[in-house]
């Protein structure tokens, strides 16, 4: 047993938190991480290798982005379940009115 007792706590701002931290790491790859060809000319041979570079850069680019989007929405799944238990629990807990 933990130290705060038997009981499961939740931090909904924590997941919050989460979910906007992915969905920002997203945002920023997706628009702030493209990095643009360059011309070593006369040496081909380095442009080409920074052309494939760049093009393995791209991939990982978007497989980490589609990550973190695949990420911010899970955090988005707990927080709808999160709080539609706290909403049930809510209804169990008040008092009915006759």
């Amino acid at each position: 047993m933990s130290s705060c007792g038997p009981e499961l706590r939740v931090v909904y701002a924590y997941l919050e938190t989460l979910r906007g931290n992915a969905q920002t790491a997203a945002s920023m790859l997706r628009d702030c991480s493209a990095l643009s060809g360059l011309d070593f000319s006369p040496n081909h041979q380095v442009t080409q290798a920074y052309e494939r570079y760049l093009d393995g850069w791209k991939v990982h680019r978007e497989r980490l982005q589609e990550g973190l989007d695949s990420t911010a929405g899970a955090f988005g799944a707990v927080l709808e379940g999160f709080q539609s238990v706290e909403s049930e629990l809510i209804a169990l807990l008040q008092p009915e009115t006759n």
